[in-house]
């Protein structure tokens, strides 16, 4: 990002200075003096301005980095806390319906979670910001059981919440900048109506 602002600074000047070379060969030298000074003037506001732009697209891409990492950490935590154990140690478990407690291996990050295909194709719809279909809910194949791990659904949502909290940062920084730059215009308008 930072080369590609790099050459359209370097693009610009090297265009106001052409210009410039050509208004000298063309102008008086009294003209191409005032014309130098004025190129001059813009050369410099120019370059003020693209390195503010610079800097607080930096600024941006920090916070926005600072958010990825706290997501990443959070993923790495989680995965880590899911990985299977060595010994598998069968945990019992008071099921509807049984007298006595049923022998079940604990739940791992590979445990697959008890949801039917259709509900996996529902949170993935609504994940990805496509129409939600609600109904054939009653077909064989939409209430076989899915193949969804329980990490992969961590995952998964960690990755939504990542991509929510990124976009929520850059609209934030949008609005500031909108209110501030409305701000700035209001002055400008209240300064000249004064004059």
């Amino acid at each position: 990002m930072l080369r590609a602002i790099g050459t359209y600074l370097a693009t610009l000047i090297t265009g106001v200075v052409l210009g410039v070379l050509i208004a000298l060969l063309v102008t008086s030298k009294h003209d191409a003096r005032i014309i130098t000074a004025q190129a001059r003037d813009v050369v410099s506001e120019t370059a003020q301005s693209v390195l503010a732009n610079v800097q607080e697209n930096v600024r941006i891409e920090a916070k926005v980095d600072t958010v990825n990492q706290k997501a990443d950490g959070v993923k790495t935590a989680v995965i880590n806390e899911l990985k299977p154990q060595k010994e598998v140690v069968y945990v019992p478990v008071n099921v509807p319906g049984k007298a006595e407690p049923q022998s079940c291996p604990p739940i791992t990050g590979y445990s697959v979670l008890p949801v039917s295909v259709r509900s996996v194709r529902l949170l993935d719809d609504l994940r990805a910001y496509r129409t939600v279909d609600l109904t054939g809910g009653d077909t064989p194949e939409s209430q076989a059981p899915s193949d969804v791990t329980l990490a992969e659904f961590v995952g998964t949502d960690i990755d939504t919440v990542k991509a929510y909290n990124e976009l929520a940062t850059r609209h934030d920084e949008l609005v500031d900048f909108v209110v501030a730059y409305m701000t700035k215009q209001t002055a400008t308008a209240k300064a000249a109506a004064s004059k």
